[in-house]
This record gives C-alpha cells, structure tokens and sequence, in this order.
C-alpha cells in the first residue's frame, strides 16, 4: 500500500528516518574543508569560512537528494561522503590538477579533466565501500541484540496491541502467517524486494520464522523467536503503551547480532522503527510510507548489473 502515499510524505519520511545518514556523509566533507584551510593557510580555497560553509551546503544537497532517491544503502552515502573529504583534505597538494595552466592543462578539455577526477573519485569509492564492508564483518557486534521503540500519534494502545496479535493462516501486516504448530508456534513468512546475488536484478527475497507468545500482561508481551535454518530461538518483548495522545512501541529482542556490519546496518537502516511503521499501518488498512516496503535498490548493486560480464554458458556433457 505504497502507491498512495504522496510523493512529499515519502520525502518527508525518509528524511526523518535518514537523517543521521546525511549527517554521517557530510562530516567528513567538513572535517577536509577545515583539514584543507589549516594546512594550506592563505594559499587554500578553503582558507576562508564562508568557502567551507558553502562547500558543506552543497555537500549537503547532494547526500539529501541520494538519500532520498536511495534510502536503502547507507554505507555507500557514508563511503561516498569518506571519499570526497579525502579529495576536499587533499586540496592542498591536488589543486594543481584543477588548474589549466600546470602540466599541460590549458590543451585538456573540461570534460575530460572532469571524466579522469570521476573515474578516479568512483575507483577509490568503491574500494572505500569494499574496505568498509570487510571491515565490519570482521569485528564483531559490540553487544548482543537489537533494541528500537516507534511513537505513533493518534493510535489507541488497543489498536496497536490487536495489529501485533498472532494470526494463524492469515495474512497480516505484511507477514503471511501459517497454521499453529503442536508447540505452540506460528510460522510467518515475510518478503523484501532486493538484488539478486548472481544477476543484480531486483528479487524477491523471502524471510521465514516461527514466533509463539509466552507471556502477555496486557502492556508486555513476550515472545519466543525461532528463525529458519535451525538457529537457536530467542526472547522478544514487545511493549505497547499509551504516549500522550498516541502510542508508543518498545522492542527488545535478544538475538545474537554476527558481527558489525548487522549492527551497524540494523541502526543506520533503523530497520526496527521502519518495520514497526510498515507493520501497523498495513495492519490497519492504511498506506505506508516505510522504506522496507520499496525495493531496496543500491547504486554499486545497478552499476554492477549494467558492466557486469556475462557469465559463460555451460557446456553439454558428452554423453
């Protein structure tokens, strides 16, 4: 139920739930202009205050509106934010690449002088995304589950709590529930639209796990998590509570999160707020403006799809 909602309320929506990734790539663009104006003094494009404030706004603009056009891939914001204060920092010792008159400038067309620093800013992007990545799966998650809390205006506790309520062989939500289990358990099936891991093409890709109430004193509940695959179940519990004139949600599940790249992309996502948001409004009827909704598109993931080479095809066995 996404296609209702307008345009400026998906705007307005992933700025409020993004906003920290905006902050997070234009940090280190700040932190190269002051680099850039210290060391290179008077001599510097970044010497005076008002070059850094104007340098800090249009990197601003520009990881506002990638985030708004690609909500769904924070680490390559924050990369691309890494790279250009290392290019902004660098100023002092690169600005001759920028200027025509050195080395030969004056006989290179913009064009091209611009296609050499792109090509060169989106190799070094996309090592500083690699690098990023297999970084943070090798450390591990800094503490062991996941903790996150929404706050719906104008909601009844009562509603809420009666979106939430387990539905065997329904379909609620956005989760697709299925028959009650001798143990008590409930399979639920979910699915978010992705890259493919071979083509890059966007998928459907399906989430499977099974959850039974344990307890429920009318304001918490707790449940018991089984993922698929044979993972050790967990504890979740779910507080629903009346906040003023709405609702607020409070989850606390105690997974084990595999290493920092989950935690980290668990926060910087705020998939738990956005799942509760995608969750209540379905349940409810109403469109949703939530970002797990939307496919989950990723710039490196296109630019993959379109250069990728095609894979040989297999040769028939001799019969």
């Amino acid at each position: 139920m996404t296609d209702r909602v307008s345009p400026l309320r998906h705007a307005a929506y992933r700025l409020k739930m993004r906003w920290h990734v905006v902050a997070l790539t234009v940090l280190p663009v700040l932190a190269g202009a002051v680099f850039a104006g210290a060391v290179g003094g008077v001599f510097s494009a970044y010497y005076a205050p008002e070059e850094i404030l104007r340098t800090v706004a249009i990197a601003t603009i520009l990881a506002t509106v990638a985030t708004l056009l690609l909500p769904a891939c924070p680490f390559e914001h924050v990369a691309a934010g890494i790279v250009a204060g290392v290019i902004v920092g660098a100023e002092p010792w690169l600005g001759d690449l920028f200027q025509p008159e050195f080395k030969g400038g004056a006989f290179t067309p913009h064009w091209v002088r611009a296609a050499q620093i792109g090509g060169a800013a989106f190799m070094l992007w996309s090592l500083v995304l690699a690098g990023i990545v297999k970084l943070c799966q090798l450390v591990p998650a800094p503490v062991r589950g996941y903790r996150y809390r929404l706050t719906l205006g104008r909601a009844a506790p009562r509603d809420i709590r009666a979106a939430f309520a387990l539905r065997p062989g329904e379909t609620s939500g956005g989760l697709s529930y299925g028959a009650l289990e001798w143990d008590g358990f409930v399979p639920v099936r979910t699915s978010v639209q992705i890259h493919d891991p071979l083509t890059y093409a966007m998928t459907e890709s399906e989430f499977r796990y099974a959850i039974r109430a344990v307890s429920d004193d009318g304001e918490t509940e707790v449940l018991e998590v089984r993922p698929s695959g044979g993972g050790a179940p967990y504890t979740m519990r779910r507080r629903i509570r009346s906040a003023g004139r709405g609702t607020r949600i409070e989850v606390e599940e105690d997974c084990p999160l595999p290493d920092l790249l989950t935690w980290l992309d668990l926060h910087l996502m705020r998939a738990g707020p956005d799942l509760l948001r995608s969750h209540t409004d379905l349940a409810r009827g109403r469109p949703t403006p939530a970002i797990r909704n939307l496919p989950h598109r990723s710039f490196a993931a296109t630019v993959a799809r379109f250069t990728r080479l095609p894979r040989p095809k297999a040769k028939p066995s001799d019969a």
